[in-house]
């Protein structure tokens, strides 16, 4: 599993690798002159991550982001989660009765991020002694040296967290270094034991809401697609992350398929002012019904493109492409306009293309194309 903590100022919405959304406000924060940090658990996907940020309806300004941290967890981290349908987004993280500075690494091996609360309220504090190996979320054992408690035996009322909550589910972690008493999520009443001649205290806990996790775009198209950004000079700025997720931010150009495995079936990259060439990679984006990159200044050779067996459209008219026709364009039987003029093609027209019924096809003018010999 990996956790990012990121700094961020004013609103914006962060998408953590293609997973889930999780709308932060720092406008507080920013008008007191303080820096604000968001942290998510989710599980890794590849061996690549990636990390969105962006503007939403409330916003003034652009996002920006100052800092940027991906830390490993150990496997027994928060794993009562089904991370593989789920992400978690950090609501609260507090070391009860403590008024010190943040408790991190080195206290904490995983570099959480645990502030001080309660240090108005009657607190102890003990140099206590405690294994925390046997805690599945490992918690540095500094939070164990102060503790919320009340005053006498009586039950102690605890509101936490501070930040009203929204109608959603929570992962709510409870560390106590005695015994556990009964809890209710938000308002807390801890009642001591029977027989309990100590007041009921707690040391430490988190909230964490937990997110369903969106989908993603086939590895296979996400792949294709960042060869065919390597092989051009000037790719559209946005070309990182995810190509279709989420919806409002897929790259400029692509269109994508609906449902639970999402493809990539369109792109249009028609007047961009691209340069370089088309990366062969763009055959293996299979699910492609319409390619549409005319009126920029690609060169070299067209790819094969004999694969793409659901492409009905095919653009790379007023370009700088060279060479032949590949043959295997002909191949495609559900092919309806190829549009190629004004290019540098030479040599001549497959067979395969003139003589397809249904096929609007344009190579002149500007190629130095020759029509097949008669049968």
């Amino acid at each position: 599993m990996e956790g990012s903590t990121a700094t961020l100022r004013r609103q914006c919405s962060i998408r953590f690798d293609g997973t889930f959304w999780s709308v932060v406000n720092t406008t507080e924060d920013y008008a007191n002159g303080m820096s604000s940090y968001y942290e998510g658990v989710f599980l890794a996907q590849g061996k690549t991550m990636s990390l969105c940020i962006g503007a939403n309806s409330y916003t003034d300004s652009d996002p920006f982001i100052s800092a940027l941290e991906f830390v490993i967890l150990g496997g027994s981290l928060y794993n009562s989660t089904d991370f593989k349908r789920y992400g978690l987004s950090l609501v609260a993280r507090h070391s009860f009765g403590y008024s010190g500075s943040i408790i991190r690494y080195p206290d904490d091996r995983f570099d959480r991020f645990w502030e001080p609360f309660g240090d108005k309220d009657p607190t102890t504090s003990e140099n206590k002694n405690l294994s925390i190996s046997g805690i599945w979320n490992l918690p540095p054992s500094k939070v164990f040296e102060t503790e919320l408690t009340a005053s006498q035996s009586g039950p102690l009322e605890l509101r936490w967290p501070l930040a009203p909550l929204q109608n959603s589910m929570y992962y709510i972690a409870l560390y106590f270094a005695d015994d556990l008493a009964p809890w209710r999520p938000y308002k807390y009443n801890l009642t001591p034991s029977a027989g309990s001649s100590f007041p009921p205290l707690i040391n430490a806990g988190e909230v964490f809401q937990v997110m369903v996790l969106g989908g993603r775009t086939l590895t296979r198209d996400v792949i294709a697609l960042e060869k065919l950004k390597s092989s051009l000079q000037n790719p559209p700025f946005d070309w990182s992350g995810d190509p279709c997720m989420p919806r409002q931010y897929s790259w400029t150009g692509i269109t994508c398929s609906e449902g639970p495995r999402i493809r990539v079936i369109s792109l249009n990259l028609t007047s961009m002012g691209l340069s370089g060439s088309v990366s062969p990679s763009i055959a293996r984006l299979t699910a492609l019904t319409d390619i549409w990159l005319g009126n920029n200044s690609l060169s070299g050779s067209i790819p094969d493109l004999g694969s793409l067996k659901m492409l009905q459209t095919l653009h790379l008219e007023n370009n700088q492409f060279t060479g032949e026709i590949p043959l295997s364009i002909g191949s495609i039987k559900n092919l309806r306009e190829l549009f190629l003029q004004n290019n540098n093609l030479t040599g001549q027209i497959p067979k395969s293309l003139t003589g397809k019924s249904g096929l609007d096809l344009r190579t002149s003018p500007g190629n130095q194309l020759s029509s097949p010999t008669p049968s």
